[in-house]
C-alpha cells in the first residue's frame, strides 16, 4: 500500500472513492512511458520498437491534455503525498507542489474529527504535470510555461500523446 493510500485510508469521507478520470490518465502515463521506454517492465518484443542500439529511448513522447480553455502539453508525474524541496543551482529552490495533497488530507481528518462524515461535491482528484506548456485555445500563439501545473481531473475534457523526438 502506497503512502497516499495509507493516508486517504484514515479519512472516512475518502474512503473507497475514486475518480475515473485519475486511473485514465495513470493508464496514459504508463503508456507514455512505454513508448518512451522509461517502463522497468517494458515487454522485450517492444524494445526494438522503442529503443535504440544502446538501450537509449528513440521516442519522446508527451501528454496533451485538453481543458474548456486551453491545450496542455507536459509529463504527466506521480502524485507526491509529501512536500519535497530540493536546492537547484544558485540555491534556488525547486518545490514539489502535489505535495498539497499531504496538507488537503490532514485538513480533511481535522473537518471529520469535527463535524463526523463529510459529503464531498467533486472527487478533488487532481494530476501533476512537469515541465508544462499552457496554450490558451483563445490565443494559441501564447504560451505559458510552468516547471509544474496541478490539474483537477474535472476540467480535463480529452487528452491525446505528441512525439517530440529531436
Amino acid at each position: 500500500m502506497t503512502e497516499e493510500q495509507n493516508n486517504t485510508e484514515e479519512i472516512k469521507s475518502l474512503k473507497n472513492k475514486v475518480s475515473p478520470k485519475t486511473i485514465t490518465l495513470d493508464a496514459l502515463k504508463s503508456l507514455i512511458d512505454i513508448f518512451n521506454g522509461n517502463e522497468e517492465t517494458l515487454p522485450s518484443e517492444l524494445e526494438e520498437s522503442f529503443l535504440d542500439e544502446e538501450g537509449e529511448a528513440i521516442n519522446n513522447f508527451k501528454a496533451i491534455l485538453l481543458t474548456p480553455v486551453a491545450q496542455i502539453e507536459g509529463d504527466i508525474v506521480n502524485i507526491n503525498p509529501k512536500f519535497t524541496v530540493e536546492s537547484e543551482n544558485n540555491n534556488k529552490l525547486s518545490i514539489d507542489l502535489s505535495g498539497v495533497l499531504q496538507l488537503r488530507n490532514s485538513r480533511i481528518k481535522a473537518l471529520e474529527e469535527q463535524n463526523g462524515d463529510l459529503k464531498f461535491m467533486d472527487s478533488g482528484a487532481f494530476i501533476s504535470v512537469k515541465n508544462a506548456k499552457l496554450s490558451p485555445l483563445s490565443n494559441p500563439d501564447v504560451t505559458h510555461n510552468y516547471p509544474q501545473l496541478i490539474l483537477f481531473a474535472d476540467q480535463i475534457i480529452g487528452f491525446t500523446i505528441n512525439n517530440k523526438r529531436n
